[in-house]
């Protein structure tokens, strides 16, 4: 005997629920529910509200960080490994070995592993593989690796090579070069090597028997001279007592620019024109182009050693100086309270040109004034909190040398009362200085803000300077450049 339910709508579109067997007469057991109605209508908005629920929960679960989502492909990844992913019928090892070569090649030459983001799919997409077929890859020619792990010995790999070969480039910037975080680049080197970047770098910039290495700082900047030969001068010497260098000579080094260099930058040839294997101590020399002026031009020299294979790098810059654009002064409309008294404070900003070289930091702000005193600086609008302001006592006359450089723009005046005053004989002598450390690579300009106090208030009404203003130099931005406000 068969027997069941119907849900049928009678002409008062009550719902009506029918029970029967094959034996019986449904009409006889139909009877109205009206109460079904809103039972069906209370489960539609429950069903209704847990879907919402639901899409938002998957939504959520969507936006989960990237280091979890790399966790995951790792662990799919092993597993995947451990069960034997299979692949297409006829593949074996030596049949995906060209495959993997080719994949290995391009994430190389291409420099696919200084994408931060780099995950397997895309190596999927790239060359039309399936996600199973890339895993075996990696597990006959790769040792066994995931994916996330065998980009990271790519990049591990090509850190080290930055981190000798450069030995003054900053360990962020090599880490943003290789596609990982200092936090990660930190991390794979303990892992790897039980050192952080920097120990790395220092017991391996030789290779055991020779040194090489450039003498001062890995770069040169030039702001006049042109068609002028320059010189760089570099130590290259056995570290190993039993090694004899008595036999090379300046043959056995060559140096060039790393790409094509424009004539208006520099002539193409690099020589190496001395050497001293009783010193260890050679020169190269180059010559600057025909044109210097306030647009940046750059190149690189790659110093060899053949013997040893080691090389080293010199950045090389020309420029009549860098701009700042407009910088002013104003009032904040606020004021500190110093000793007692109520002062007004003043904000200065400046912007850093994006091509503005990593190699020149870190760079020191010079401000001298008798109205102000700094005491806050922004970078982008968000405080340093390592803000410190230092007093250094150096030359404010022109013509005197600071940093290498000769300084130029300062005009004071010796009548009336204008914050810029000063009695014949009498120099200032001092400058206000602070260290900006570092420039965020990420950024392109980069707005530098500096908070001052109007010390007038501090003095008596018959000192005060009818205004405020400083004067503002940094090296490599030309002449000094005085800044005032009423």
């Amino acid at each position: 005997m068969l027997s069941g339910f119907i849900l049928v709508l009678d002409d008062t579109m009550s719902l009506v629920v029918c029970s029967m067997n094959s034996e019986d007469n449904p009409q006889e057991y139909l009877f109205q529910m009206p109460m079904i109605v809103l039972v069906s209508t209370l489960i539609a908005i429950v069903t209704s509200v847990v879907s919402i629920f639901l899409v938002r929960q998957n939504r959520h679960i969507g936006k989960k960080n990237h280091e979890l989502e790399l966790m995951v492909s790792e662990l799919s990844d092993r597993l995947e490994m451990m069960e034997g992913g299979s692949v297409a019928s006829g593949e074996d090892d030596e049949d995906l070995l060209p495959l993997f070569l080719e994949i290995d090649r391009r994430i190389k030459e291409e420099k696919l592993y200084s994408d931060v983001n780099l995950q397997r799919q895309d190596i999927i997409d790239l060359f039309c593989i399936r996600r199973n077929t890339l895993n075996h890859i990696l597990n006959a020619h790769a040792g066994g690796l995931s994916f996330p792990a065998y980009v990271n010995t790519i990049r591990l790999e090509r850190a080290c090579a930055l981190l000798c070969d450069e030995p003054d480039k900053m360990i962020k910037t090599i880490a943003e070069e290789v596609g990982l975080t200092q936090h990660n680049i930190n991390k794979l080197f303990k892992e790897h090597f039980g050192q952080t970047p920097q120990e790395y770098r220092m017991t391996h910039l030789g290779d055991g028997l020779y040194e090489l290495k450039i003498e001062g700082n890995t770069f040169r900047i030039y702001q006049s001279g042109v068609g002028t030969t320059q010189e760089v001068e570099f130590i290259y010497r056995a570290v190993d007592n039993s090694v004899n260098t008595n036999g090379i000579g300046t043959d056995n080094f060559t140096a060039v620019w790393t790409a094509n260099v424009n004539p208006s930058f520099a002539d193409p040839t690099i020589r190496v024109t001395e050497y001293n294997p009783a010193t260890g101590k050679g020169k190269l020399q180059f010559t600057l182009g025909s044109i210097i002026n306030d647009a940046l031009q750059s190149g690189k020299i790659k110093l060899t050693d053949r013997n040893s294979g080691l090389s080293r790098f010199i950045n090389v810059y020309t420029i009549d100086h860098f701009q700042f654009g407009d910088v002013s002064l104003t009032k904040t409309g606020g004021s500190r309270t110093i000793s007692g008294k109520a002062c007004p404070t003043y904000k200065l900003s400046f912007v850093l040109p994006k091509e503005f070289p990593v190699d020149l930091f870190p760079m020191a702000v010079r401000m001298a004034s008798t109205t102000l005193n700094p005491f806050q600086m922004e970078m982008n609008g968000s405080p340093l909190e390592s803000t410190t302001f230092g007093v250094e006592m150096a030359s404010t006359e022109n013509g005197a040398e600071i940093d290498g450089t000769t300084l130029g723009g300062m005009n004071y005046a010796t009548t009336g009362n204008p914050w810029n005053y000063r009695a014949v004989g009498s120099p200032w002598n001092y400058w206000y200085t602070y260290t900006i450390i570092t420039k965020p690579s990420e950024q392109d300009n980069v707005t530098y803000t500096i908070y001052f106090d109007d010390t007038r208030p501090l003095r008596a009404a018959n000192n005060q300077a009818s205004n405020v203003g400083l004067f503002f130099w940094i090296k490599y931005f030309g002449d000094a450049q005085s800044v005032y406000s009423n």
